[in-house]
């Protein structure tokens, strides 16, 4: 009569496992797709910024510059081009890289933050806030390229 009462907490026991192990997949899958969107709308946001600010500043090696609009869409295809690195914590920057946007009459900020060498911290503000951890692979080179005099699709003009 024992090995009955075993094998059937036995049973119980797989099938309470297989439960949990069922719902927490649920609320991965629900998790996972949750940040898909919000990583898309943030591609969306940058992608609106870069083709449609009026002006876009960047404080950079050389000071504040104003992005000429060659370079805003290189904005672009370097936030476009970023794969995910994923962090639990909050860590402080080492060095950074802010761009300002003003976009459809609205104050957008985005600050580039050099967390390691492997990792940056994309922060954007505005109508709605978003914090990217990205994996560096030179792009925070990249970012500091744009933001200063002698960018990429040509030269950017030195305000203040």
């Amino acid at each position: 009569m024992e090995t009955t009462i075993w094998k059937g907490n036995r049973r119980w026991s797989w099938v309470i496992l297989v439960i949990v192990l069922g719902i927490c997949t649920v609320i991965g899958i629900a998790l996972a797709l949750r940040e898909s969107v919000r990583i898309r709308e943030f591609k969306v946001d940058i992608f609106v910024l870069s083709s449609e600010s009026s002006v876009c500043m960047a404080e950079g090696p050389d000071g504040l510059v104003r992005l000429s609009k060659e370079n805003q869409g290189a904005f672009y295809s370097l936030v476009e081009k970023t794969r995910g690195y994923f962090t639990l914590d909050d860590p402080q920057a080492t060095e950074s890289v802010t761009f300002k946007f003003n976009c459809h009459e609205q104050v957008w900020e985005l600050q580039v933050d050099r967390i390691s060498e492997e990792k940056l911290r994309l922060h954007l503000t505005g109508t709605r806030e978003y914090v990217v951890y990205v994996r560096d692979e030179g792009l925070y080179a990249d970012f500091v390229k744009l933001a200063s005099l002698d960018s990429f699709n040509g030269a950017n003009k030195k305000t203040g």
